[in-house]
């Protein structure tokens, strides 16, 4: 499989939290631009032949892509049962509450709430734009990766260890993290731009429909809600307190029928801003990981390198994740990656690099 290399990313700021009438807190998210989907799998790698053989995860990632993102908020954590109790009892919704809706949201009012659909979380933004100001809604597919990743590129949103920011379930990378069972919210760290449980807890509904493929997705940031087949689903992000452990992976894309409701399926409210902020941060080039180049030198496009001397693939957790030529990250996003039997290869189709050249792993790329 090939993936484009990740390019560039953000050096995100804590955001101010502001909180709605019912207590949803909601986090300002910078615009920027990333580079979406799947980095590049080793055809040897133990963890990607799970992938291909559980639900082909490497591929409906791909083909990375780059996308720009206009400012908009992001709520530091999944709906509460607490916050969904009022959509219920202000807009005379009892009939949501089913055996199995009891049955499944008994972990207390900080839990997320569970077992609603992408149909019902609709109705809650509906009630909540009518009651709470407008610019509710669902989080775009290429937003929710944005803010998962927050500007870095760790195997979770927001970690390597899922440990530290997320409850999953079993098998994967290691062992139970999340006691099979649902937790109240924030409990578990928050990535770089404050957001709680986007790994793990709950899955959460997207505002897209399901494609098999990012090819033809969005390059602006928006929803991908054209082309859908009449079957297609929508868009499940994040994994769950019962999802095996890979499902919380940052890239991971699952799908679900609007209408599912499980005890396992949630979601979290994004809201575009009615005025898009005077100033807005954007996304600046990644500085070298080498602490004798400075920024200013990392900014700058690199001179040609010696072949297998100053190039190097940088590889993380058994993934490649850069290509690094004297120690800097080389800002190309018309970069793609490919292995054959013993050799890696980078083809790059504009800039000092262009062409194909064979490119030896760096010893260490940790960004």
């Amino acid at each position: 499989c090939s993936a484009v290399a990740w390019a560039w990313g953000l050096s995100p700021e804590p955001a101010p939290v502001i909180a709605s009438q019912i207590g949803i807190e909601m986090v300002d998210v910078p615009a920027g631009n990333f580079l979406m989907g799947s980095v590049f799998c080793e055809e040897t790698n133990a963890h990607c032949d799970r992938l291909k053989t559980v639900n082909d995860a490497d591929h409906v990632a791909l083909p990375q892509h780059l996308v720009n993102i206009k400012a908009f908020q992001m709520a530091k954590t999944p709906v509460t049962l607490r916050q969904f109790d009022k959509f219920i009892k202000s807009a005379g919704r009892d009939d949501l509450l089913s055996i199995d809706f009891m049955k499944h949201n008994i972990h207390g009012d900080d839990a997320p709430v569970v077992y609603v659909s992408w149909d019902d979380a609709q109705a809650f933004i509906d009630w909540l734009n009518k009651t709470d100001g407008g610019g509710w809604r669902l989080p775009s597919e290429a937003e929710w990766e944005y803010a998962c990743r927050a500007g870095q590129d760790y195997i979770f949103c927001g970690s390597d260890d899922a440990d530290e920011v997320a409850w999953l379930g079993p098998g994967g990378l290691d062992d139970t993290v999340s006691d099979l069972r649902l937790h109240p919210v924030a409990q578990k760290k928050a990535n770089a731009f404050g957001l709680h449980d986007m790994s793990g807890n709950v899955s959460e509904w997207i505002q897209d429909c399901w494609h098999k493929s990012y090819s033809g997705a969005p390059s602006d940031g928006s929803a991908w809600t054209t082309g859908c087949a009449a079957d297609a689903g929508r868009v499940v992000r994040g994994g769950s307190w019962s999802s095996i452990k890979w499902a919380g992976e940052a890239s991971n894309r699952l799908r679900a029928m609007p209408s599912t409701r499980g005890e396992g399926y949630g979601f979290r409210l994004a809201r575009t801003y009615t005025n898009q902020p005077k100033s807005t941060p954007v996304a600046k080039p990644l500085q070298a990981t080498n602490p004798a180049v400075s920024p200013t030198k990392a900014a700058q496009t690199p001179s040609k390198p010696k072949p297998g001397t100053d190039a190097c693939m940088g590889l993380h957790n058994g993934r490649f994740v850069r290509v690094l030529i004297k120690g800097v990250p080389l800002p190309a996003v018309a970069m793609v990656l490919e292995t054959g039997d013993s050799q890696m290869t980078v083809r790059i189709t504009e800039g000092v690099l262009a062409g194909a050249k064979q490119i030896r792993p760096c010893a260490d790329a940790r960004p």
